[in-house]
């Protein structure tokens, strides 16, 4: 599959299908579950459908892409994303994100607004980590709430690996690195990729765990406080919102905030579904149609 060097690093991405290119931002913050899981991984295509020629890349320290542990900032991603479609020669593309892919999503979308044909969210917000996600913090909801606790507890690995140094952190954590908890609902297809994921992990060498979790350390720092909030009023492309009922790690509130903020957005709320929504057949077919229909008059251009 093709590599390219992006802002001086070695950047993989593959593309799938034809039709109108889609960019898609994965979810997850790179690090050791994009690069050892990138083989259990689903398939974008299974997400978008065949109406839409999908860029799936994999971001610096993330997948299949160096590892360069020089800090960036958000960004440098997303100048990282401008280069790799200029390197395609894609001239509009529909941009997709899925829950930490959001805000990068996002951010694209607000930086080249007459580059872009379409945006997709699912499962995502524009304050995702962020711990004063609005403006007014006297009344935040108790789903807000529980997501802010999370922010703070991966928030805390990078204070703790500024004060301990990432060596030292890594050594203190190194078997729950090596034994991670599991977070999908029992019997999901999360929860099958969570097991191959598993036992694949137990084949990395430490050297190589802790630069993946160096790389995961990078790209928290890098989202941290992110807070696009106040700028979702400036989109005015066609914007479908996919969110589940049953979402406890990016609670359905912020994709509810979303859809109020954009003004040509749609939401529709997946019932009794968790955070892997694009997992559910329902999404996957409320996706796939939305596409087809927005794309339907657009000339492939790559």
């Amino acid at each position: 599959m093709p590599r390219v060097t992006i802002n001086g690093i070695d950047t993989y991405y593959e593309v799938h299908g034809e039709g109108a290119p889609l960019l898609y931002f994965r979810g997850g913050y790179g690090g050791i579950t994009s690069s050892v899981g990138v083989e259990v991984a689903r398939p974008s295509t299974a997400i978008f459908g065949e109406a839409v020629q999908v860029i799936d890349y994999h971001r610096r320290c993330e997948g299949l892409s160096e590892y360069d542990l020089t800090p960036f900032t958000f960004d440098d991603l997303g100048r990282d994303a401008d280069a790799l479609i200029q390197h395609i020669g894609a001239e509009r593309v529909v941009v997709a994100g899925v829950s930490a892919g959001g805000p990068l999503a996002l951010q694209f979308v607000l930086s080249h607004p007459e580059r872009v044909l379409a945006l997709v969210l699912a499962c995502t917000g524009s304050a995702i980590m962020s711990t004063h996600p609005y403006e007014d913090m006297s009344q935040v909801p108790p789903a807000i709430e529980v997501r802010i606790e999370e922010v703070n507890r991966r928030m805390k690995l990078v204070t703790d690996a500024r004060a301990e140094g990432e060596t030292a952190l890594f050594e203190r954590l190194r078997e729950r690195l090596r034994n991670p908890r599991s977070r999908a609902e029992p019997g999901s297809a999360a929860a099958a990729r969570e097991e191959a994921f598993k036992a694949k992990l137990q084949d990395v060498s430490d050297d190589d765990l802790k630069t993946y979790f160096t790389g995961e350390l990078r790209h928290m720092a890098a989202n941290e406080e992110v807070n696009l909030s106040s700028r979702m009023h400036e989109i005015t492309v066609p914007t479908l919102i996919v969110h589940g009922t049953a979402d406890k790690m990016v609670p359905l509130q912020y994709g509810q905030d979303l859809a109020r903020a954009i003004p040509t957005a749609r939401i529709v709320e997946i019932e009794g579904v968790g955070h892997n929504v694009v997992d559910d057949p329902r999404a996957k077919q409320v996706i796939q149609d939305w596409l087809a229909e927005v794309t339907a008059s657009v000339t492939p251009s790559t």
